[in-house]
């Protein structure tokens, strides 16, 4: 039997045997290994044994699935390779399988290297330290935050983008308006688009360049109403200050003061805000709202994190005045027909989900980009 054995101190167990068939990994109850771990998304990926043969595929999780270090999406694992889930490593024990294929190692020369045709060869002019010394291999450069930023506002129009835009702007409408008459329907909607928010920053961070699908929906906890309370947390945890300060001075300063200090609580809500649900959203966790989580990442990430700031304060802006632009068009209409309000409302649905997908886009961009310096996954 396959197993996967525990191979560093996060790991909360320490073996995962394996059966014949599809294995199921993921923080939440329903798969077949349950790894109860911040770093582990509720369906982390799939184990496949099937005749001496195993493969591992990532299914969308937010902190990716590794072999031997290298980020997978979908591989083939030997007996004594490294498996990690997030931040939980596991050595495959199964001496029955193949040993893995290395992939070979693509190099140039330099151009006064010359190649001739064999049946006329001179003697090598080069000797064997030489000719090692003009091989540089070609690896492979991740662009930097900054070169990658201004395809995010590309990234909702690529392959069947603006398809998903089109029918998430119909469906949250829907449930927009359903929402109106029952709590319940606000929560699945509010938990849902967190959940594909979350399924954005994950499938960015693993280096996808394409919007991926909605996410499936199976399990009532994992699927929305955790997403949904990690949400509003996070809006809570970022915004009390901003809370307490409007209750606590209420009625005992003039008003001006009171305006003053509520608008500067609020601005630091907002500067903490998107860290905080970067944080949270990758870990699936509440212990990473805590200031000495979110704070020092701040500070490591200053730079970057100041622009991603000013480009998440464009899109919100943009957001608003085309509320108000519809807004404005609608009033000035007058009497409105039915058919015109309703599209109205998807074509500003259409717009408000473009500019959600860049930001997430644009956050998942920052955490793919500073992920060791972030230091989340220990």
């Amino acid at each position: 039997m396959a197993t996967l054995v525990a191979n560093n101190a996060e790991a909360p167990v320490s073996h995962l045997n394996l059966r014949p068939g599809i294995n199921l990994v993921g923080r939440a109850e329903g798969n077949h290994h349950v790894v109860p771990h911040g770093s582990i998304s509720s369906r982390h990926c799939e184990i496949v044994c099937n005749d001496g043969a195993i493969s591992v595929r990532d299914l969308g999780s937010t902190n990716g699935t590794f072999i031997d270090d290298q980020p997978v999406l979908q591989q083939q694992l030997a007996h004594g390779q490294r498996l990690r889930f997030g931040g939980v490593e596991y050595v495959l024990e199964a001496p029955e399988t193949a040993a893995p294929r290395t992939s070979g190692l693509r190099v140039n020369a330099l151009p006064h290297i010359r190649t001739v045709e064999t049946a006329a060869a001179p003697p090598v002019a080069h000797t064997a330290q030489e000719s090692i010394a003009t091989i540089r291999p070609m690896m492979r450069e991740e662009p930097s935050f900054y070169r990658l930023l201004p395809g995010a506002f590309g990234y909702p129009f690529k392959s069947k983008g603006i398809l998903l835009l089109v029918i998430g702007a119909v469906v949250f409408l829907v449930l927009e308006f359903l929402a109106s008459w029952s709590w319940i329907v606000s929560i699945i909607s509010t938990g849902y688009l967190f959940a594909y928010m979350q399924k954005i920053i994950s499938h960015t961070a693993q280096g996808e360049d394409e919007m991926p699908d909605f996410p499936e929906f199976g399990e009532w906890w994992s699927d929305i109403i955790l997403p949904f309370l990690l949400f509003v947390g996070t809006f809570v945890a970022s915004f009390a200050p901003a809370i307490a300060l409007f209750f606590l001075l209420k009625g005992s300063v003039e008003g001006v003061e009171m305006g003053v200090a509520i608008i500067a609580a609020i601005v630091v809500g907002a500067i903490y805000f998107p860290m905080a649900l970067l944080a949270v959203a990758v870990s699936d966790s509440f212990v990473a709202l805590s200031p000495h989580i979110v704070v020092p990442s701040m500070i490591r990430t200053i730079l970057p994190y100041t622009v991603t700031l000013l480009v998440l304060g464009v899109l919100v802006g943009v957001r608003f005045g085309a509320e108000f632009g519809m807004a404005f068009a609608l009033v000035a209409m007058d009497s409105p027909e039915i058919p015109g309000a309703i599209l109205s409302a998807v074509v500003l649905g259409f717009i408000s989900l473009y500019l959600l997908v860049v930001e997430m886009r644009v956050l998942g961009l920052l955490f793919r980009s500073y992920r060791q310096r972030l230091g989340w996954l220990g």
